[in-house]
């Protein structure tokens, strides 16, 4: 590592950004280990050049694929870092995100590099139950923001489904809305009803007693 930064001196380049080895079971380490070896392109050729020992330097061919690849999960790891971060972001916020990752990963999969089209068929099969599990659900809550209501659906829905089967899932939305409503409103005429069986002759009887005495 001190060649290097020495290597980065000598190029006058500032070596504020260390080397990130990368990690299988963490993608985000992926990112980051691209985007920092990016910066460094140059160094790495002033290292070959300096260094008899070092034979391990990426062809041109392998930094293109490292910066689409880096471009690629450039979109996951902002998002990750939504969902994840301090601000906690309601589950409104989630849908759009959510809708624009599937719509990523239908074009990596046609990606021109085998490397990206593989990447993409992994993380599709695994996205899909995902996405089968809790589209409705995060739909939903993006339809009841009083700021998006159907405009987000009617945008996505098209575009993941197509233009029939997309009225077909907004109407499913539609239906889970008013079941849950539904049951809401039987949940708040149960309780009232209580209220006027239970409590409220209680009160009254109370207030005979007070008056009696």
């Amino acid at each position: 590592m001190e060649k290097f930064e020495e290597a980065a001196r000598q190029l006058s380049l500032d070596y504020n950004k260390r080397l990130v080895l990368d990690c299988k079971t963490r993608w985000n380490l992926t990112y980051l280990m691209l985007s920092v070896a990016l910066n460094y392109k140059d160094v790495f050729y002033r290292l070959k050049q300096r260094e008899s020992q070092y034979r391990s330097l990426p062809e041109e061919k392998d930094w293109e694929l490292a910066k689409e690849m880096c471009d690629k999960l450039n979109f996951f790891y902002h998002v990750t870092e939504m969902f994840s971060g301090t601000k906690y972001p309601t589950s409104n916020l989630f849908f759009p995100k959510i809708c624009e990752i599937k719509l990523s990963l239908r074009k990596w999969h046609t990606s021109s590099h085998v490397e990206i089209s593989n990447m993409a068929s992994n993380i599709i099969s695994k996205f899909d139950q995902y996405w089968k599990d809790v589209h409705g659900v995060m739909a939903m809550a993006s339809l009841l923001d009083p700021r998006f209501k159907l405009k987000l659906l009617e945008y996505f829905y098209p575009l993941i489904y197509g233009d029939d089967r997309a009225l077909e899932e907004v109407a499913i939305v539609h239906t889970l809305c008013e079941d849950i409503f539904k049951i809401i409103n039987q949940e708040l005429c149960y309780k009232f009803l209580m209220l006027i069986v239970v409590v409220f002759p209680t009160q009254m009887l109370i207030l005979e007693m007070r008056q009696s005495h």
